[in-house]
């Protein structure tokens, strides 16, 4: 997958906070939306740099011109998104996306955990996406197979199987007593 098909990809899931998202995709989509921030921070000083000094006295405030907060509300909810599947991905709960909000430690816990490893197996928030070489890989190294090869469900302890000695002597028991 390509950085751009990964980038489009996140932005057509913009309000999809479930399910999950690889390492790759969501850092080919971060690299896509910090140049993205750049290049319109950088065209910000060279159209609105008289009109930034005039609009405001804080010094801070003048790195955000209009292109960069359009870009910035265009690429919030894709962000947020991205970012909780990401989490989702690791086993992690999408609520650990809060730490947006906590300046510079947040930001760096946040950056570590997207770094973490994908869990290999299926989690609550999803499934495995297995390439197809790894399904088949995974089908020639079947730990458990819930079915025989007749499609038959194998000997399996169930209510009726655990408690069937019991029920048996039960029964006795009341033909005893008759």
């Amino acid at each position: 997958m390509s950085i751009w098909s990964s980038f489009w990809q996140c932005i057509k899931q913009y309000t999809d906070f479930h399910g999950r998202t690889r390492r790759r995709q969501f850092f080919d989509f971060a690299i896509v939306c910090f140049v993205i921030a750049l290049v319109t921070s950088l065209l910000d000083e060279l159209l609105f740099d008289n009109f930034l000094k005039w609009f405001t006295d804080i010094p801070f405030l003048r790195h955000f011109g209009p292109l960069l907060v359009i870009s910035m509300v265009l690429l919030a909810s894709p962000v947020l998104a991205a970012t909780t599947r990401r989490l989702h991905d690791m086993g992690k709960s999408g609520l650990w996306i809060i730490l947006f909000i906590v300046p510079v430690i947040g930001w760096l816990a946040l950056l570590y955990m997207t770094l973490q490893p994908t869990q290999n197996y299926d989690n609550n928030w999803g499934f495995v996406k297995r390439k197809p070489q790894e399904e088949e890989e995974l089908e020639e190294d079947t730990h458990y197979n819930p079915f025989d090869g007749n499609g038959e469900r194998p000997n399996v302890v169930t209510n009726e199987t655990l408690f069937a000695d019991e029920d048996k002597e039960e029964q006795k028991s009341r033909e005893g007593h008759l």
